[in-house]
């Protein structure tokens, strides 16, 4: 019997417990690397790893399971009951507490020593709190990236910590040890955004939200030259402190993949194309029907009853019959071509993840009605940030740029190893509709629905949108349910940034030119300093008209 017993451990299950045996004396361990930081613009740290510890436990080697909980939870912050059920396991290895910082570790281990341990680690800390904290994301317990910046380029901040195989004796101590890879370390990620910028973007839109009690808001702010996005702020959640644990809904940037119907700021496509086409004749005029036009089986609204209007006052006066009727002797293959060309209905590339496409249909699937909706922002899905690449392409004279929210890496000494550079998508319009384009977006804000976006000393060009929102009760458009915005760029002559202000069901009455377009304002006359830009005695700076749709 004990010859067929070692028969069985020494031969047929030698390979087996030869194994098991070489797993419990034998562990490969991953030296611990810092995490890079992620700097603004001017290399202002938005987020960075510090110091901090593990709490563990064995709680085979614990005599007295609730006391030891109770005193634990007194230094941990945590629930004694927790900490009581971790404590009760069979295991020999818990985790207590994943993150906590060096002197808490401490104070935790002299409960009971024999039991209480620690492991070295880091923690992410955002200096600057909840700013930005959209776009830099967040990182999970076992530090890797969950959602941003920080997931997507969780590879390039990990680094990588070199693999060790250790041989332990009977109580865990190391006796002898062997270095595989070397070590790869981290990088740092310096973003496009102005960390100044983002705070004054961040405090007006929240201001707003507030003070129309609307559902949420976003604001981007771009350079049209570059595409560099500068700030991307929203507004309520997402917007939270960083530095406590995430919620799912936390995870969105919602600039990026938030679709929402447009409206009249869509209106930029339709004008393009048209002009870019030469369908406007010298004087010629476009009646708006006294504000009702019927079309099919439907009726197209103004929200001012209109007479006869040349090309620039359907734009300036926010004409949804007027534009209807432009897109009409446009054609939808027209249309849709040029609102591809924009970038609608396509992924921006900025690198952020969740980015979404939005919604354009294929004219093959457009009702005898969806050439005149779509041409002032109705049945199409756009995000924040395809409606300020728009806008971009006309302040840099008609080239789509690729939005870009990274500007460079580079190693934890300063090396850099790599840095961005514009890249144009493709010219869209030429430079002679951009400029046309201009010159009725700076009427719009002139003598249009735009007014209350106008900056005392500089030539502001814009357009204001206010979108009736799909009643999901009706299947039908809202009365009372709008998105209002406002996208437009300063100063006129050479402009140096473009900034789309968007908010979700205000309460009340409420428009893009009344609501929207002094957000605009706001922001834009507090960041021209910051980027040395000044205003001009000889630009218009009163007069103001009726500010609506």
């Amino acid at each position: 019997m004990v010859g067929l017993k070692l028969v069985d451990l020494q031969i047929l299950r030698h390979p087996g417990l030869l194994e098991r045996t070489q797993n419990q004396i034998q562990r490969m361990e991953k030296t611990l690397v810092k995490r890079g930081m992620i700097v603004d613009r001017d290399n202002q740290v938005l987020a960075e790893s510090v110091q901090s510890a593990a709490v563990c436990a064995d709680p085979s080697q614990i005599s007295n399971t609730q006391d030891v909980s109770f005193r634990l939870a007194s230094v941990l912050g945590i629930s004694p009951g927790d900490l009581i059920g971790k404590l009760s396991s069979s295991r020999s290895f818990v985790w207590l507490e994943r993150s906590v910082p060096c002197d808490v570790a401490k104070k935790a281990m002299t409960v009971d020593p024999g039991a209480v341990f620690s492991l070295p680690g880091y923690r992410r800390f955002y200096p600057n709190a909840r700013l930005a904290s959209a776009i830099l994301g967040f990182v999970g317990v076992d530090g890797r990236g969950l959602s941003g910046i920080e997931a997507a380029f969780n590879d390039i901040l990990s680094g990588h910590g070199a693999i060790t195989k250790c041989w332990r004796d009977g109580r865990g101590r190391i006796v002898a040890e062997r270095q595989g890879n070397p070590v790869e370390n981290s990088v740092y990620v310096a973003l496009t955004i102005d960390r100044k910028i983002q705070y004054i973007a961040e405090r007006e839109l929240e201001e707003a939200v507030s003070h129309t009690k609307s559902k949420s808001g976003m604001v981007i702010v771009q350079d049209p030259r570059t595409g560099e996005i500068l700030a991307m702020a929203s507004d309520p959640a997402p917007a939270l402190d960083p530095n406590h644990p995430p919620v799912p809904g936390m995870l969105n940037v919602p600039p990026v993949n938030t679709l929402f119907e447009p409206g009249s700021t869509f209106k930029l496509v339709t004008a393009a194309a048209a002009l870019e086409e030469g369908i406007p004749k010298p004087n010629e005029t476009f009646d708006g029907e006294k504000g009702h036009w019927k079309l099919f089986d439907a009726t197209i609204h103004d929200h001012e009853p209109q007479g006869l209007m040349t090309f620039s006052q359907v734009f300036e006066r926010s004409s949804n019959i007027g534009t209807a009727k432009i897109a009409l002797r446009l054609g939808p293959q027209k249309l849709f071509r040029y609102a591809r060309a924009f970038g609608f209905g396509a992924f921006p590339g900025s690198g952020l993840p969740g980015e979404a496409r939005g919604l354009l249909k294929t004219p093959r699937e457009w009702s005898g009605l969806s050439c005149a909706m779509i041409s002032f922002g109705q049945e199409v899905g756009v995000t924040a940030l395809q409606i300020v690449d728009a806008y971009s392409a006309v302040a840099n004279g008609g080239i789509l740029m690729q939005p870009q929210i990274v500007k460079d890496l580079a190693k934890d000494s300063g090396a850099a190893l790599w840095k961005a550079e514009p890249i144009p998508v493709r010219r869209i319009i030429s430079e002679k509709t951009a400029l046309k384009l201009r010159k009725i977006l700076t009427g719009v804000v002139e003598r249009g629905t735009g007014t209350l976006a106008k900056v005392p000393g500089f030539t502001v060009a814009g357009k204001t949108g206010t979108a009736q929102k799909i009643d999901p009760a009706t299947g039908r458009y809202s009365n009372a349910k709008m998105t209002v915005s406002f996208c437009g760029f300063l100063p006129v002559e050479n402009p140096r940034v473009t900034i789309f202000v968007v908010l979700d069901e205000p309460s009340g009455l409420s428009w893009g030119g009344t609501d929207a377009a002094p957000v605009f304002r706001r922001i834009a006359q507090k960041i021209m300093p910051l980027l040395n830009v000044f205003p001009n005695a000889d630009s218009p700076r009163t007069s103001r008209a009726s500010p609506k749709t």
